[in-house]
């Protein structure tokens, strides 16, 4: 589906403007302020997805379904950080990631996907603000 619609670029600016984070159906609805119909919203993320503009992964810890803008391709080829607190998602492109899988297969005969792989804690400036608040 490659037509443009004002909704469409609406849903595309809210997704761009938080790159780093993925975002509930929920989330991105209160940030459009009404100017998008749930349905259309709806309809117009899984077409997102279809056209791979857009990823949908789920949430185990909130067991829901989340969307994060895609900028390129290459999305699919790592693990993802989220944080539990700020819900801030971070593309982790290093070697020890080709260890881990190769350990992973060798040793437990298992192959994760790695675009839909994701590790959840808490990212340093979450754990910083905690840490000033507890001295």
């Amino acid at each position: 589906m490659n037509y443009k619609t004002k909704q469409r670029e609406l849903i595309i600016k809210v997704l761009k403007d938080n790159m780093n984070y993925s975002m509930s159906a929920k989330q991105i609805s209160l940030s459009l302020s009404s100017q998008v119909s749930k349905a259309t919203l709806y309809r117009t993320l899984d077409l997102l997805v279809e056209d791979n503009k857009i990823k949908k992964v789920y949430n185990e810890l909130n067991s829901s379904y989340e969307y994060q803008y895609v900028d390129n391709d290459n999305c699919s080829h790592h693990f993802h950080l989220k944080c539990i607190k700020c819900g801030r998602l971070i593309h982790l492109d290093c070697n020890s990631c080709d260890e881990f899988m190769t350990h992973l297969l060798k040793s437990h005969k298992f192959m994760p996907k790695e675009g839909l792989t994701v590790i959840y804690g808490i990212c340093n400036d979450c754990s910083l603000i905690r840490r000033k608040t507890l001295c």
